[in-house]
């Protein structure tokens, strides 16, 4: 417990974790990584997450889904613009 207060002090976490409730902080310990787990905190803080919401959003891999989601958008950008001069039509055809 003690390294778990230790290690979101120093993260800057510390206004989140105020707002938060201990069940909120029994689902985050069983996240792994500590990107994710951050992500879930500020979330769970900044939305005002309910702990059946910060466990439906753990379980059905939230976080997850954002990024690839992001990525795929992204990708899709720089595709779009890679290919647009194939697909312009020149004005003297």
């Amino acid at each position: 417990m003690a390294n778990l207060i230790r290690h979101f002090c120093k993260s800057n976490l510390a206004n989140c974790i105020r707002q938060v409730t201990w069940s909120h902080f029994e689902r985050l310990i069983r996240v792994e990584e500590e990107k994710v787990r951050n992500y879930y905190l500020i979330e769970a803080a900044i939305q005002n997450w309910a702990v059946r919401t910060l466990d439906r959003n753990i379980s059905t891999l939230y976080y997850q889904r954002l990024i690839s989601t992001q990525k795929s958008c992204i990708l899709e950008q720089k595709t779009e613009k890679i290919t647009s001069e194939f697909t312009q039509v020149p004005d003297d055809l």
